[in-house]
Parts: structure tokens; sequence; C-alpha cells
């Protein structure tokens, strides 16, 4: 509304596509504007030529899209964010750490985390959960992983070598994280804390093509273990856990709908790498029972329903194939098999001819 009393903009009795048309030439007449798109779907080329409709003609503006696709064929510059500067990276620290007499500190942690968002949101999230009580156990056990802080030599590290501190220091911080999820989970015995545990493995390859709709898979398409599906079945455990979901990078775009950061869910991948084949054919066991059940009780969305499970059917299926050979999984999971073969093959094949 603020943005309506200043632009002069009366929208009493106007349709939405009126509204629309009026915002566009608002922005058409006027100049040095920024407008962003937060996280709009652009899969396919009609999700982008639906974006588009609400783009200026001739602009005297900027628009920026944040997404989490890969669109084909868009015709935006793409942007890329990389790491920090020393002084964000030691500004992102010193707000979560919330003290500044830990100004030292906080810079020697931020340069041995090479400055990398994802690496310090989780440093952030331990420091925040610790209240920062013991920051040298910190150091130690960076340490013990190989990643021990220093300050700039004035020694410029050279891409490859600045990769490899990235993936090093990206791994140290989340199994550092990860260490005090596991002790919490041991001792204090909290439905939430299992909830997290469970959807990060279920996530570290789930989330390969698509978002996490967590309503979508408690309940209309559930696939979620136990306690992950009971949490996202209450609707205050389901907002808590989307709270404590932030500190490992998920972020949510609609309501119960969130997205993984692709080099946290890759960090994820590689920490799970001994319970992902097991998580994977539990998993796979509730989307053969889920299909079955939508095939059964012939819903009326039925087709909507479908379209939704594709992305996290096809994600399973990929994973199994990591351990398990084709032949076998057309013998454990004929359902996985026989859906992917009909929803892919069957539509690309009628969409060719």
């Amino acid at each position: 509304m603020g943005f309506l009393d200043c632009a002069g903009v009366e929208l009493q009795g106007y349709s939405p596509e009126e509204i629309k048309d009026t915002f566009r030439r608002f922005f058409e007449e006027n100049s040095g504007w920024l407008i962003v798109f937060d996280c709009p779907a652009l899969k396919t080329a009609e999700d982008q030529e639906a974006l588009k409709r609400y783009f200026p003609q001739n602009p005297k503006g900027h628009i920026l899209i944040t997404t989490g696709d890969a669109p084909e064929c868009w015709e935006a510059k793409r942007l890329s964010l990389g790491s920090f500067t020393k002084s964000e990276a030691d500004a992102f620290l010193t707000d979560a750490v919330g003290e500044k007499q830990h100004g030292q500190t906080v810079s020697s942690l931020s340069y041995a985390l090479v400055y990398d968002p994802v690496a310090l949101e989780y440093a952030a999230a331990y420091i925040r959960g610790t209240s920062w009580a013991a920051p040298l156990m910190y150091f130690n056990s960076l340490a013990e992983r190989g990643i021990h802080p220093a300050e700039p030599s004035g020694e410029k590290r050279n891409v490859f070598e600045m990769y490899l501190a990235n993936v090093d220091s990206l791994n140290a911080a989340f199994d550092i994280l990860m260490g005090r999820l596991r002790t919490q989970m041991k001792f204090a015995g909290d439905i939430l804390d299992t909830a997290v545990f469970q959807i990060l493995l279920i996530s570290s390859y789930l989330c390969y093509y698509d978002s996490l709709n967590l309503t979508f898979l408690s309940q209309t398409f559930p696939i979620f273990p136990a306690e992950l599906a009971t949490v996202c079945r209450d609707d205050e455990l389901r907002m808590e856990l989307i709270q404590r979901l932030r500190n490992y990078t998920f972020f949510e775009i609609q309501d119960g709908n969130l997205v993984y950061n692709e080099r946290a869910r890759m960090a994820a991948y590689q920490y799970f790498a001994d319970q992902r084949a097991e998580s994977a054919e539990t998993t796979a066991k509730a989307v053969e029972a889920a299909l079955i059940s939508i095939e059964a009780n012939q819903y009326a969305n039925k087709e909507r329903g479908l379209l939704h499970a594709a992305p996290y059917v096809m994600a399973i299926m990929g994973e199994l194939l990591t351990t398990l050979k084709s032949e076998e999984i057309e013998q454990r999971y004929p359902y996985i098999i026989g859906f992917l073969e009909d929803f892919y093959i069957k539509r690309y094949y009628r969409k060719e001819k």
C-alpha cells in the first residue's frame, strides 16, 4: 500500500488485469526503479512467458529475478552469488555473535571458512545454538577436520585452491553442526530435532529436481518418515521446523514449500553417504505405496497429484540407480518404473507426435 500511495494509484473497482496494466504503465513512465520477482516458477517456456507479461515495455530500470530453477532459453542475464568480501563475512558473523568484543575471533573464523556464505551460515547457527560459550572449542573442531584458522598471509590462492578450500570448509562446518544435532537427539529426544535430521537426510537426494512441499509429502503423497510426517501435519510444529531449517540454508518460497541451497544439499549428500542407500530404499517403498494409493482411490485431482509427485519419483529413481541395477529396481519397485514410463516416456512420445 505504501507503493500505491507513492505512485498515486487508485485501484478501487479495478480488475486484476487492469491492476497489472496500471503497474506496468507506472514503471514505463518512470525511471530508476528495481522490480524483484522472488522465486517465480520458471521451469517451462510457458512459465517464462507468463512472467514476462508482467514486465514493463521499454523499461527504464532493472528487473531482478531470484530462482532455484535452471531455466533454459531464458533471455535474462544470469548473476551468480559467490563468496562474501572480508568485511561482509565479518559483519555477518558479528551479527550472529552479537558481541563486538569477539571481533578478532570473528575475523579469524570468517577467513578460515573462506568467506563462504553457506559455511558461515552453518557456523552462525552453531554460534546461536551455543551462545558462543566456548569459541576455542569451535576452532579446535575445525582443526580436527583439517581447517586451520589463520590471518591472510598476502599470498593469493589460485582458483583450484580456492575451490578446494571452499569445499573443505563447507563440509567441516556442516559436520560440526550435525555433530551438535546428533548430540541433542541423543540426550534431549526432541521430535523436532529428529525431524530436522530426517529432512536433511531425505532432502540430500529428494531435492535434486524440485523444492520440498511439506504438506504434499506428508499428506497427499505421504513418503516422509513417521516423525517428520507427524511434525509436518501439525501447524505449530511445522512452523517451528521451518524456522529451525533456516539454520541449514532451507528457505520458504510458499507456505510450507521449501527450497534447499544446492551447495548445502551436496554437503549433506556427502555427509549422509553411509545412510543414503537405506534411506532411499525406505523412501522408495513409501513412494510405491503412495502411487498405489493414488491409482486405487481414483482421486478427482489424480493427474495434478501425479504431476506434483513426478520430480520426487524421478529423484528417488536416480538415487536407487546409484546402488541397484535397473533389473533389481524393476523387480522391487514396479510402480515407480511404470509411473516413469507412463509419465515421461509416453507423454514425451505423444508430444513429439
